[in-house]
């Protein structure tokens, strides 16, 4: 008989590649039950037990939120009230106790409490896969003022409960390691590994290929504006998710300013993504450091692209720079600025294109979601069989 897990994740997990990765690896040595938002993914609905939590929503919300949090930042005891009492936790924990798991997944610090919580009632281990640096998932003001406090205090005091831990990147794992006493395992999000085929380069038709969020934060215009000082065998495709009155926005700057060289696409599912890009020639993963984790990132973009057999542009990303330094994926530029990027992409000769996507083939078979999940299944196997 199997043992079983139960993965929470106050995410869409439809769309959330790391989290129906860890379906995929888990599910052939466990059961398993998910506990999050939005609807089953297709591939899933029927293998796993899948429990869809209502996250509410409006204006009542927000303002119940914002209450909540200005009294944590009096007295903090609250925090741990508002964890039990708040309904999509409560929901959350109460399927949790229910599924009888052996373990727990908790996606991100806010999960955390409601699996540690149901590991106690359960006698069961807990995995806590941080993703990110959850301190610093924001930097606007509101996020700095209210959610941060909750998210240290989170750190502080349930981290010393879990069993094993997880991040996404090397630097982020020690500042863990050094504020919170945690000794997460490094499992970076890159895909499941596919035979795609590498895709010819047409000297005067480089194409560029970005995909993801457009989020005001990640500064996407810069992008749009690079094209305009690019070579004119450059053209640059968009792939985005999100707001779209914000890509609305996007689309006229690039009527205006590159006119016939950015186009936008339709977005595809998780899965997909790989075989979509690989017809590009240039993945371009250009994350402007407004937060401490966009300077940190290791994003998904980023191995989709290795997978997809594409070279690799960003700007000065510390941890993106390696990846691409110790496999020659592709160029640097060596600021964000608009004309040293443009600079770093007008260099580049159609030879080195051609070199670099054929050792992305050769870095999949280490950059990809078969070595990295092993990692996890691993984990869980030490803890419980």
């Amino acid at each position: 008989m199997k043992k079983h897990v139960c993965i929470l994740a106050f995410s869409p997990i439809l769309r959330d590649a790391r989290v129906l990765r860890q379906i995929e690896y888990l599910h052939p040595h466990y059961d398993l039950t998910v506990i999050g938002y939005g609807e089953p993914h297709p591939d899933w609905q029927d293998k796993v037990e899948w429990v869809t939590i209502d996250r509410g929503q409006g204006i009542g919300r927000l303002l119940s939120i914002a209450f909540w949090l200005v009294l944590g930042r009096l007295w903090n005891g609250i925090y741990d009230y508002r964890f039990r009492t708040r309904r999509q936790n409560r929901e959350a924990y109460e399927h949790a106790v229910k599924s009888g798991a052996n373990a727990f997944l908790a996606n991100d610090w806010s999960t955390l409490p409601i699996a540690v919580r149901a590991a106690q009632t359960n006698d069961a281990k807990v995995v806590f896969d941080a993703h990110e640096y959850g301190p610093l998932q924001d930097e606007t003001f509101v996020f700095r003022i209210l959610m941060k406090p909750q998210a240290h205090y989170v750190l502080k005091k349930y981290s010393l409960l879990v069993d094993r831990s997880l991040t996404v990147c090397y630097p982020i794992a020690e500042r863990y390691k050094k504020e919170y006493g945690l000794n997460p395992a490094v499992i970076m999000s890159a895909p499941k590994r596919q035979e795609a085929p590498i895709s010819d380069v047409v000297p005067d038709r480089i194409r560029l290929i970005h995909h993801g969020y457009a989020m005001r934060r990640r500064q996407p215009e810069k992008m749009i504006e690079i094209v305009e000082f690019l070579d004119n065998r450059f053209e640059l495709y968009l792939m985005f998710l999100g707001d779209q009155k914000y890509i609305t926005s996007l689309k006229t700057l690039a009527n205006k300013i590159a006119k016939g060289r950015v186009y936008f696409i339709e977005p595809v599912s998780p899965e997909n993504i790989v075989e979509t890009i690989a017809k590009y020639d240039i993945g371009v993963v250009f994350l402007p450091p407004t937060t401490y984790n966009l300077l940190m990132a290791l994003p998904n973009k980023l191995f989709d692209a290795v997978n997809a057999n594409l070279a690799i542009f960003t700007g000065a990303s510390p941890s993106i720079k390696e990846i691409i330094e110790r496999y020659n994926l592709g160029v640097v530029s060596p600021s964000f600025e608009i004309m040293d990027a443009a600079k770093t992409l007008n260099a580049l000769t159609t030879q080195q294109i051609i070199t670099m996507k054929q050792n992305a083939r050769e870095a999949s078979k280490v950059l990809n979601a078969d070595v990295e999940l092993s990692k996890l299944v691993t984990i869980y196997r030490e803890l419980i069989g």
